[in-house]
């Protein structure tokens, strides 16, 4: 994963060296150790964590940028980063400096906290990462390294998506199961019954709209209407409904119990309320 991505705007709104910047710029000796301090403090504003020093590897526009505010040869970085002392010693004045810490038990128990709630929402994980900086620089904790920050999104996304599977298939009762398994079967018909569901008519006629009403009733035959969703995030919801319209029965079968019939349920709702809009449509044009 590579965060290390800026707008112009935000290099200039960011990483312009105040006056309190410059002050701590100054306590160094030497231009070298001056560029590296103001460097690593410019990063941190960016970015939210230190950047690394074997291998240092450094952002080229903003070390420039740095580097033409103080001043001072841009090429002075390299002779800075190999010492490691000082660059070190540099890293504790800054975070005292921007009274920060760096992530540690603590930090981690509150951010997956916070990242289960929002990978609820089906939030991409270019996403999550930005909202997991922010959260974290709101509470005064610098990030961890990129591969801990992957890995942390990825097991909480994957326990808020386990955690809403089972809280919906733990709300269906028996009969409710099997009228959507029902659906997924096709034995002699030529198509399941999902597969009516999901086809639209294209060309308004009463024929159609007899379609669109046999639809509706089907759907209320399984019972899913009376399932409450509205706990549910709409992204989530949008999301396991195009999953649905994406697969045929064959591959919904083959899901596990509780993806396949939330899934199910998502989409059933959904297919409801627009198959409602449809008709409504339809009688206005015909």
């Amino acid at each position: 994963m590579n965060n290390l991505h800026f707008t112009q705007e935000q290099l200039v709104r960011v990483a312009r060296l105040s006056d309190e910047d410059i002050a701590l710029v100054n306590t160094c000796r030497g231009s070298h150790n001056k560029l590296g301090i103001a460097y690593q403090l410019c990063y941190v504003k960016l970015f939210n964590r230190f950047p690394a020093q074997s291998p240092f590897v450094t952002a080229e526009e903003l070390a420039t940028f740095v580097a033409v505010q103080l001043d001072i040869p841009v090429d002075q970085l390299r002779t800075y980063a190999v010492r490691q002392w000082t660059f070190s010693h540099h890293q504790e004045t800054i975070c005292k400096y921007l009274q920060s810490t760096k992530f540690d038990s603590d930090a981690e128990t509150s951010l997956k906290n916070y990242l289960f709630q929002r990978s609820q929402q089906i939030q991409p994980t270019e996403s999550l990462l930005f909202l997991a900086t922010e959260f974290l620089r709101e509470h005064k904790r610098l990030n961890p390294s990129d591969d801990t920050l992957e890995r942390l999104i990825q097991t909480e996304r994957e326990k808020a998506r386990t955690a809403i599977l089972e809280r919906v298939a733990a709300a269906l009762a028996p009969e409710l199961k099997q009228s959507l398994d029902d659906l997924l079967v096709v034995d002699s018909q030529v198509y399941s019954k999902l597969y009516q569901i999901k086809d639209v008519p294209r060309i308004s006629s009463v024929t159609a709209m007899k379609l669109l009403a046999d639809k509706l009733s089907l759907i209320e035959q399984t019972g899913v209407l009376q399932i409450d969703l509205g706990w549910l995030n709409n992204n989530y919801k949008r999301y396991l409904s195009s999953y649905v319209l994406r697969c045929d029965a064959y591959k919904l079968r083959e899901l596990a119990p509780a993806n396949r019939y939330t899934s199910l349920t998502c989409f059933l709702q959904e297919a409801y309320q627009n198959t409602t809009d449809h008709i409504f449509d339809m009688y206005h044009k015909t």
